[in-house]
């Protein structure tokens, strides 16, 4: 059996969304529900009920298991199966919302991963001049997140009744995945990290958010402007620690190391490496802007800090209810 990352009540849970199915598909475009919807995909296998992976944006050139480009027209069409597509959520509000129309117009029940707390309704209605699509099923991470994505959602003229008959309060499958690699992580990894990066005593990483100029503009906030906030408040509170920055996936690494090398601090290092949760298993704290591993690192017991700074309203509502308590900058 692959490694599911996950423990035997989740999988349980998993296994009940595929029960009534003879077919499950997959589609995914950014980082974070590509993560959330692995642990689907490997019971998906187990079951032999899985069929394909189709990824487009990001989650083209990511690598995942049995990925395959996207395609407008379903493989299961013209079959007499009962067919369902998983999918999380992505950026692209409009491409999410065609991408679930075009599944339920070719007959699949469509599942629909939330990996945030942030308003994702417009995934489901992008412009108030087009007629809402919903998928058959929205999970979310948690009561808070429901609570708000009901709100959101008939705030955006969905009916109360189909709002309610949707959302699913679920768990978030991304983050039980990422509790159990840290827990994985060896001591020998931790010590060859530490040393990699002349880590020494109180050990913090800052994990990047992909927000550029333009985002800038809209939400008050970048991630050149949240790490200068965590810089600055690194070099004036800590005297004998080590600041390590990790690029989110959709992110240059070069850019951010260039950005670093011209505010040369030489305790403050860029990680090369992808994996994450390798780093919230050596770290003390875990700094960050919305990122959901500040959530993870919470739940591993981890202090966290978040830098927004000069956030407008827009900005704030990249947040939510866990992580902003722990707000250093806005």
């Amino acid at each position: 059996m692959p490694q599911t990352n996950l423990d035997l009540e989740h999988l349980g849970r998993i296994a009940e969304c595929l029960e009534a199915y003879d077919s499950v598909f997959f589609y995914t475009a950014d980082p974070g529900a590509s993560s959330a919807l692995l642990p689907f995909h490997q019971v998906a296998k187990n079951s032999g009920k899985f069929r394909s992976w189709y990824v487009e944006g990001w989650a083209k050139y990511a690598y995942l298991p049995d990925a395959c480009p996207f395609s407008a027209q379903g493989s299961w069409a013209q079959s007499k199966e009962k067919v369902a597509v998983f999918m999380g959520q992505q950026v692209d509000f409009d491409r999410a919302y065609q991408r679930i129309k075009l599944y339920k117009s070719l007959g699949a029940d469509v599942h629909f991963i939330s990996d945030h707390w942030k308003d994702i309704s417009q995934s489901f209605r992008p412009t108030p001049d087009q007629a809402y699509v919903l998928p058959d099923y929205l999970y979310v991470p948690d009561s808070a997140a429901y609570d708000k994505q009901v709100e959101w959602l008939e705030a955006h003229g969905i009916p109360r009744d189909i709002v309610q008959s949707t959302v699913v309060d679920f768990f978030h499958p991304g983050i039980e995945r990422s509790l159990k690699l840290i827990s994985d992580v060896s001591s020998e990894m931790r010590l060859e990290l530490l040393s990699k990066y002349s880590a020494n005593r109180h050990v913090i990483t800052m994990m990047l958010d992909c927000t550029t100029k333009h985002d800038r503009k809209v939400l008050g906030f970048n991630w050149e402007t949240a790490l200068t906030a965590a810089m600055d408040f690194f070099i004036e509170q800590y005297d004998d620690a080590t600041l390590l920055v990790k690029p989110h996936p959709r992110q240059s690494k070069e850019e951010v190391l260039e950005f670093l090398s011209t505010r040369a601090c030489p305790r403050v290092h860029m990680v090369e490496e992808d994996n994450p949760e390798r780093f919230v298993a050596i770290s003390d704290e875990i700094w960050g802007i919305t990122t959901v591993l500040l959530v993870v690192a919470l739940k591993a017991g981890r202090k966290i800090k978040v830098f927004m700074p000069e956030r407008t309203p827009a900005g704030a509502a990249e947040s939510n209810v866990h992580i902003e308590p722990y707000i250093v900058a806005k």
